[in-house]
């Protein structure tokens, strides 16, 4: 795992470099979630550390409650949005996967970060 962890970081440094990356979201898991995934936890805290270690001008850490609140939305809305039964406004919002459009909701918020 190691291997994997830094691999994650340094593409991750890479992407925010090479396309100007000043913002940033991580979705990191629900502290309150009943099965943690310990290789989860260590992949968010890679990337935690590589948005502290990069140029970004500002960045956050998002569960659910963190992510609407960014968004300006009521926390019941974030899963309807996720489930794809509600629209933000994004192009191709229903041909997502959830992970997906779970990873967009996190971006737009970091808009307000």
């Amino acid at each position: 795992m190691p291997d994997a962890l830094k691999y994650i970081r340094s593409n991750l440094l890479d992407v925010l470099r090479e396309y100007g990356i000043e913002r940033a979201g991580v979705r990191v898991t629900e502290s309150l979630a009943q099965t943690a995934s310990i290789e989860r936890i260590q992949i968010e805290g890679v990337i935690q550390e590589a948005f502290a270690s990069s140029s970004l001008l500002s960045y956050y850490v998002g569960q659910i409650s963190s992510i609407s609140r960014r968004l300006g939305i009521d926390r019941a809305q974030f899963k309807p949005l996720v489930a794809g039964d509600e629209n933000p406004g994004v192009e191709n919002w229903n041909d997502m996967a959830k992970v997906e459009r779970e990873a967009i909701l996190c971006a737009m918020g970091a808009e307000n970060a």
